[in-house]
């Protein structure tokens, strides 16, 4: 996806919408009864989100887990238990049970991620969390040739694939625009808010065990 104006429209413009449709259904009173008949054998609290969505930049994440006692670098990637964790202090003080954590230490995230401009230790990603849950992750992709040969460069990529690298610089050499991308847990999406369990609700559960067997 294109980006028109400033990394700010990925975050707050095309994809707004979407979510919200959602969001909206599930509040909505027309389908009180089918939410109400799932609660009866998965009780869970209504859903809450806040308009506009809270935004919080990864620094502050990390932050509030430090307050509450977990011990992690500035640059350190967020943990399950500790995304967990987060959503229920987010829901402690916002009252929110979705939100958005913007801004990743750059370390975390894949080579072709683009950095801030304000801070290179950080990137321009983020990921939506519903419960605590990830249900999506985006970030602005690197559109120059030469800071992707530098990222790809930096994480080793090409020394052992040496046909690697070329076919990855190869589109922003032939002109390309400044671009995102993003991915959504559609599952997640559905059955986070209705607090319905994975492994229970999926009728193909992507786990470990199954894609060995």
């Amino acid at each position: 996806m294109s980006i028109q104006h400033q990394w700010q429209d990925v975050r707050f413009g095309t994809w707004y919408p979407d979510v919200f449709v959602f969001l909206n259904i599930i509040c909505d009173p027309c389908f009180q009864t089918e939410i109400q008949t799932v609660g009866k054998q998965f009780p869970s609290e209504p859903f809450k989100f806040l308009e506009p969505t809270l935004r919080l930049e990864y620094r502050e994440g990390v932050a509030m887990l430090r307050e509450a006692g977990v011990e992690m670098g500035d640059e350190e990637d967020l943990s399950t238990p500790n995304e967990k964790l987060l959503g229920r202090l987010v829901k402690e003080k916002y009252d929110t049970d979705f939100y958005i954590l913007d801004k990743y230490p750059l370390a975390v995230r894949p080579f072709y991620t683009m950095p801030d401009p304000q801070d290179p230790k950080y990137s321009n990603s983020y990921d939506m969390f519903m419960r605590g849950e990830e249900i999506l992750s985006g970030a602005q992709r690197v559109h120059d040739a030469q800071l992707l040969t530098e990222r790809a460069q930096h994480h080793g990529i090409g020394e052992t694939h040496r046909d690697l690298r070329p076919a990855l610089v190869s589109l922003p050499l032939h002109g390309c625009c400044i671009h995102k991308t993003r991915g959504a847990c559609e599952l997640r999406l559905f059955l986070t808010p209705l607090l319905l369990q994975m492994l229970c609700s999926n009728l193909y559960p992507s786990v470990p065990i199954f894609l060995v067997l």
